[in-house]
Protein backbone atom coordinates (compact mmCIF):
# COMPACT_ATOMS: atom_id res chain seq x y z
CA UNK A 1 0.00 0.00 0.00
CA UNK A 2 1.26 3.30 -0.58
CA UNK A 3 2.17 5.67 1.98
CA UNK A 4 -0.02 8.60 1.58
CA UNK A 5 1.93 10.73 3.69
CA UNK A 6 5.02 10.18 1.42
CA UNK A 7 2.72 11.47 -1.27
CA UNK A 8 1.03 13.97 0.47
CA UNK A 9 2.79 17.87 -0.92
CA UNK A 10 4.06 19.52 1.63
CA UNK A 11 2.53 22.48 3.02
CA UNK A 12 5.58 25.27 1.76
CA UNK A 13 7.51 23.52 -1.65
CA UNK A 14 10.96 24.97 -1.46
CA UNK A 15 14.45 23.83 -2.63
CA UNK A 16 15.34 22.64 1.48
CA UNK A 17 12.03 20.33 0.87
CA UNK A 18 13.63 19.22 -2.88
CA UNK A 19 16.77 18.41 -2.01
CA UNK A 20 15.83 16.33 1.21
CA UNK A 21 13.32 14.78 -1.13
CA UNK A 22 16.03 13.79 -4.04
CA UNK A 23 18.05 12.48 -1.31
CA UNK A 24 15.79 10.23 -0.03
CA UNK A 25 14.93 9.23 -3.47
CA UNK A 26 18.57 8.39 -4.83
CA UNK A 27 19.16 6.42 -1.66
CA UNK A 28 16.33 4.27 -1.94
CA UNK A 29 15.93 3.84 -5.93
CA UNK A 30 19.89 5.14 -6.82
CA UNK A 31 20.81 7.54 -9.49
CA UNK A 32 19.68 5.31 -12.35
CA UNK A 33 15.97 5.69 -10.26
CA UNK A 34 15.81 9.70 -10.16
CA UNK A 35 13.59 11.99 -12.85
CA UNK A 36 12.19 14.90 -12.37
CA UNK A 37 8.85 12.99 -12.90
CA UNK A 38 9.61 10.51 -9.70
CA UNK A 39 10.80 13.65 -7.32
CA UNK A 40 7.46 15.40 -8.44
CA UNK A 41 5.46 12.05 -7.26
CA UNK A 42 7.58 12.05 -3.97
CA UNK A 43 6.55 15.15 -3.07
CA UNK A 44 2.92 15.33 -4.24
CA UNK A 45 3.35 17.54 -6.93
CA UNK A 46 3.76 17.05 -10.99
CA UNK A 47 7.30 17.67 -12.47
CA UNK A 48 6.91 21.29 -13.81
CA UNK A 49 6.26 22.26 -10.27
CA UNK A 50 10.13 22.10 -9.57
CA UNK A 51 10.70 23.47 -12.09
CA UNK A 52 9.87 26.99 -10.14
CA UNK A 53 12.84 26.06 -7.90
CA UNK A 54 15.41 24.70 -10.14
CA UNK A 55 15.81 25.12 -13.59
CA UNK A 56 17.49 21.36 -14.54
CA UNK A 57 18.01 18.32 -12.68
CA UNK A 58 21.52 19.19 -12.98
CA UNK A 59 20.87 22.29 -10.70
CA UNK A 60 18.84 19.37 -7.82
CA UNK A 61 22.03 17.80 -8.00
CA UNK A 62 24.94 20.39 -7.66
CA UNK A 63 22.69 21.44 -4.85
CA UNK A 64 22.73 18.23 -3.27
CA UNK A 65 26.47 17.88 -3.33
CA UNK A 66 26.44 21.39 -2.04
CA UNK A 67 23.97 20.05 1.00
CA UNK A 68 26.47 16.99 1.63
CA UNK A 69 30.03 18.57 1.92
CA UNK A 70 28.26 21.25 4.00
CA UNK A 71 27.43 17.98 6.15
CA UNK A 72 31.47 17.32 7.02
CA UNK A 73 33.11 18.83 10.26
CA UNK A 74 35.29 21.41 8.92
CA UNK A 75 34.71 23.76 11.81
CA UNK A 76 38.18 25.21 13.29
CA UNK A 77 38.21 24.09 16.72
CA UNK A 78 40.62 26.61 18.86
CA UNK A 79 43.77 24.93 20.10
CA UNK A 80 43.49 22.09 17.95
CA UNK A 81 46.84 20.58 17.15
CA UNK A 82 46.75 20.14 12.79
CA UNK A 83 46.90 16.53 13.13
CA UNK A 84 43.99 16.25 15.39
CA UNK A 85 41.92 18.21 12.57
CA UNK A 86 43.01 15.67 9.87
CA UNK A 87 42.02 13.07 11.71
CA UNK A 88 38.51 14.47 12.36
CA UNK A 89 37.91 15.87 9.04
CA UNK A 90 38.81 12.86 7.23
CA UNK A 91 36.78 10.86 9.10
CA UNK A 92 33.95 13.21 8.87
CA UNK A 93 34.16 12.95 5.46
CA UNK A 94 34.52 9.29 5.20
CA UNK A 95 31.22 8.94 7.60
CA UNK A 96 29.64 11.49 5.48
CA UNK A 97 29.95 10.01 2.13
CA UNK A 98 28.73 6.10 3.90
CA UNK A 99 25.90 7.84 5.20
CA UNK A 100 24.68 8.38 2.09
CA UNK A 101 26.66 6.25 -0.41
CA UNK A 102 23.96 6.30 -3.63
CA UNK A 103 24.21 10.69 -3.10
CA UNK A 104 28.09 10.33 -2.50
CA UNK A 105 28.92 8.11 -5.50
CA UNK A 106 26.51 10.51 -7.75
CA UNK A 107 28.40 13.83 -6.71
CA UNK A 108 32.06 11.82 -6.31
CA UNK A 109 31.61 9.90 -10.03
CA UNK A 110 29.88 13.05 -11.81
CA UNK A 111 31.01 16.36 -10.43
CA UNK A 112 34.01 18.08 -11.41
CA UNK A 113 36.91 19.17 -9.19
CA UNK A 114 35.81 22.93 -9.25
CA UNK A 115 31.92 22.10 -9.06
CA UNK A 116 30.99 24.57 -6.06
CA UNK A 117 30.50 21.17 -3.46
CA UNK A 118 34.24 20.70 -3.86
CA UNK A 119 35.02 24.54 -4.06
CA UNK A 120 33.40 25.34 -0.85
CA UNK A 121 34.83 22.23 0.76
CA UNK A 122 38.25 22.62 -0.28
CA UNK A 123 38.23 26.29 0.80
CA UNK A 124 37.09 25.70 4.38
CA UNK A 125 39.57 22.71 4.74
CA UNK A 126 42.55 24.70 3.29
CA UNK A 127 41.85 28.41 4.83
CA UNK A 128 41.15 25.46 8.34
CA UNK A 129 44.91 24.68 7.72
CA UNK A 130 46.18 27.71 6.36
CA UNK A 131 45.16 29.63 9.81
CA UNK A 132 46.51 26.76 11.60
CA UNK A 133 50.15 28.03 10.03
CA UNK A 134 51.51 24.54 8.35
CA UNK A 135 53.46 25.55 5.85
CA UNK A 136 52.76 26.04 1.81
CA UNK A 137 54.76 23.41 0.54
CA UNK A 138 54.00 20.89 3.46
CA UNK A 139 50.22 21.26 2.50
CA UNK A 140 50.48 20.58 -0.78
CA UNK A 141 52.25 17.35 -0.27
CA UNK A 142 49.78 16.94 2.74
CA UNK A 143 46.45 17.76 -0.06
CA UNK A 144 48.30 15.42 -2.49
CA UNK A 145 48.18 12.37 -0.08
CA UNK A 146 45.04 12.84 1.32
CA UNK A 147 43.30 13.01 -1.64
CA UNK A 148 44.70 9.74 -2.91
CA UNK A 149 43.99 7.76 -0.31
CA UNK A 150 40.36 9.54 0.81
CA UNK A 151 39.64 8.93 -2.95
CA UNK A 152 40.34 5.03 -3.17
CA UNK A 153 38.86 4.46 0.57
CA UNK A 154 36.05 6.56 -0.27
CA UNK A 155 35.28 4.74 -3.50
CA UNK A 156 35.89 1.24 -1.75
CA UNK A 157 33.63 2.07 0.73
CA UNK A 158 30.73 3.30 -1.27
CA UNK A 159 30.82 0.25 -3.29
CA UNK A 160 30.62 -2.05 -0.27
CA UNK A 161 27.51 0.33 0.80
CA UNK A 162 25.75 0.32 -2.48
CA UNK A 163 26.58 -3.91 -3.26
CA UNK A 164 25.62 -4.57 0.40
CA UNK A 165 28.73 -5.51 2.45
CA UNK A 166 28.19 -8.78 2.37
CA UNK A 167 27.27 -9.65 -1.04
CA UNK A 168 30.45 -7.39 -1.22
CA UNK A 169 33.02 -9.49 1.07
CA UNK A 170 31.51 -12.80 -0.76
CA UNK A 171 32.54 -11.54 -3.97
CA UNK A 172 36.44 -10.59 -2.70
CA UNK A 173 36.70 -14.05 -0.87
CA UNK A 174 36.17 -15.89 -3.47
CA UNK A 175 39.61 -14.64 -5.17
CA UNK A 176 43.01 -15.35 -3.84
CA UNK A 177 43.53 -12.01 -3.11
CA UNK A 178 40.09 -11.02 -1.69
CA UNK A 179 40.81 -11.15 1.54
CA UNK A 180 43.70 -8.76 1.81
CA UNK A 181 41.54 -6.26 -0.28
CA UNK A 182 38.78 -6.73 2.69
CA UNK A 183 41.04 -6.01 5.23
CA UNK A 184 42.84 -2.90 3.38
CA UNK A 185 39.07 -1.29 3.96
CA UNK A 186 38.51 -2.07 7.37
CA UNK A 187 38.46 0.87 9.95
CA UNK A 188 41.88 0.09 11.68
CA UNK A 189 43.56 0.02 7.99
CA UNK A 190 41.52 3.51 8.11
CA UNK A 191 42.92 4.70 11.03
CA UNK A 192 46.53 3.41 10.18
CA UNK A 193 46.67 5.00 6.91
CA UNK A 194 45.87 8.49 8.05
CA UNK A 195 48.98 7.69 10.90
CA UNK A 196 50.98 6.86 8.39
CA UNK A 197 50.69 10.37 6.16
CA UNK A 198 50.48 12.22 9.45
CA UNK A 199 53.82 10.57 10.53
CA UNK A 200 55.38 11.25 6.58
CA UNK A 201 54.38 14.96 7.07
CA UNK A 202 56.25 14.95 10.04
CA UNK A 203 59.15 13.53 8.18
CA UNK A 204 59.38 16.07 5.37
CA UNK A 205 58.90 18.79 8.13
CA UNK A 206 61.66 17.62 10.27
CA UNK A 207 63.11 19.40 11.99
CA UNK A 208 60.24 21.78 12.57
CA UNK A 209 58.60 20.26 15.63
CA UNK A 210 54.75 20.17 13.71
CA UNK A 211 52.94 22.36 16.80
CA UNK A 212 50.24 24.04 13.90
CA UNK A 213 47.34 24.31 16.09
CA UNK A 214 44.13 27.04 15.15
CA UNK A 215 44.28 29.92 16.62
CA UNK A 216 42.43 30.24 19.87
CA UNK A 217 41.08 33.70 18.58
CA UNK A 218 39.90 33.88 14.78
CA UNK A 219 42.55 35.26 12.39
Amino acid sequence: MTNAATHQKPRNLSQDTIIDAAFGLIEREGAAGFSMRALGKELGVSAMALYGHFAAKDEIFTAMGVKLMEQVDSRPIPGERWDDTLVRTTRSYLDVMTASPQVANLVLGNMAEDAPCFAQHNARIVALHRAQGIPEHIMEQLWSTINSFMGGFVFARLWEEINHRELAGKALESQEWGSVVTRAYSDEAYANGINIIIQGVRGIAAPDPCEWRTPEQPV
